[in-house]
């Protein structure tokens, strides 16, 4: 009988290809690279959005694990660029403060998951109370962080880039 996933027959060069790209996320995070050189990434400009999609077409057209290793490469890259542009600039608009902390609807699901760690029912935290999900999922990244957000924070975006990667590799 064959089992559907041999761990034997991983190559590790498959393994690396996924588990380089994860690690640069947190590189790029523990780098503090400085705002003035970010910014280009947060902000929508012609020219770096063609430059990226050339990049991104080259290297869905290589094949196996360096295909991965490259097109998973630049997507965490880009996604921890613009992380640490809101972490080092202390961004703020209508939806965050200090590149950090949740505004509106976002306060909400934060105050939700805040609430669930203290053993707190969320019947006071307005939106969460409706869509319970994703405060649960919230609470338990701060529990695993030691309530750290950064971290939390900084993981979610890693898994909405894992996402991207692989729904763009579907549709190429």
């Amino acid at each position: 009988m064959n089992a559907v996933f041999d761990v034997k027959r991983i190559s590790p060069s498959r393994v690396l290809s996924w588990l380089i790209p994860a690690l640069a996320f947190w590189l790029v995070l523990a780098f503090e690279i400085p705002y003035a050189l970010t910014q280009y990434f947060h902000y929508y400009r012609l020219t770096v959005f063609l430059v990226i999609l050339l990049l991104f077409y080259l290297s869905f057209r290589l094949q196996g694990n360096l295909s991965v290793l490259t097109g998973f490469g630049l997507t965490m890259l880009l996604f921890a660029l613009t992380v640490s542009y809101l972490w080092t600039s202390g961004f703020s608009d209508n939806f965050l403060i200090s590149g950090l902390l949740p505004y509106k609807d976002a306060k909400n699901y934060y105050l939700g998951a805040n609430l669930l760690l203290n053993g707190l029912p969320i019947r006071v935290a307005g939106q969460a109370m409706g869509r319970p999900l994703f405060p649960g999922f919230l609470s338990s990244l701060l529990l695993l962080s030691g309530q750290n957000l950064k971290i939390s924070l900084a993981i979610l975006a890693q898994l909405a880039g894992f996402g991207t990667y692989l729904s763009a590799r579907q549709i190429r």
